[in-house]
């Protein structure tokens, strides 16, 4: 056989089937019974606008996604929310600031809140949202596990495509089939059920509450 020639029997070792990851009793495909309330936006006192945490989903056939929060009108992501430091660009849930950037002229002093420390990590779930559904030691948990699980699915993205920047002069044992596996199998079997044992511990549901409709 020509050594260019591609064998289309030879099976692609990356690949994981939607039977072998999603389909478990402990993790659920996206449905509105699978988001969690997590409390009201501060700036919006007459619409008292609810935030939501979506489940997990296998997601285009190679990766998990997680963390998306949001509600009718907006979607961000848990990391952009409640564990990094604000951009430029101003936080994805209200006028927070880290405690060095300089306001626009629009706004004073008193019309925003500013971040310990610059991180939102540092902040409880009250400091975002009114009304909000978990206590500082329950939040300091899911914060724990959502850092777990976006540093987990980084790894298995460099396992399975390297780092995105090239492929050129790429050695074989730059990527690892059965580590990508392993760390998709651990974040199945262990960061998504702990997460769902913590969001559940004082789950509340805002009643007659919409999602993306």
């Amino acid at each position: 056989m020509n050594s260019n020639t591609t064998d289309k029997t030879k099976v692609d070792p990356f690949k994981i089937s939607e039977s072998m990851i999603p389909n478990l009793d402990n993790v659920r495909s996206t449905n509105d019974s699978n988001k969690w309330y997590l409390g009201k936006m501060h700036e919006y006192d007459d619409k008292y606008r609810p935030v939501y945490l979506e489940d997990f989903e296998w997601q285009c056939g190679w990766y998990w996604g997680g963390g998306y929060v949001g509600n009718s009108q907006m979607h961000c992501h848990f990391d952009g929310c409640f564990l990094d430091c604000p951009d430029s660009r101003g936080h994805p849930l209200g006028r927070f600031f880290d405690p060095w950037t300089k306001l626009p002229e629009y706004l004073k002093e008193e019309d925003v809140k500013r971040i310990s420390n610059g991180a939102s990590v540092w902040e409880g779930l009250s400091f975002f949202l009114k009304n909000p559904q978990y206590s500082n030691s329950q939040w300091w948990k899911i914060k724990e596990l959502f850092k777990q699980f976006y540093k987990l699915r980084d790894a298995a993205e460099v396992f399975k495509h390297g780092g995105n920047f090239t492929s050129k002069d790429r050695v074989d044992t730059e990527l690892n089939a059965e580590m990508y596996k392993k760390i998709n199998y651990h974040i199945r079997d262990v960061i998504i059920p702990q997460v769902h044992i913590a969001m559940s511990k004082t789950i509340k549901w805002e009643e007659n509450s919409t999602w993306r409709k």
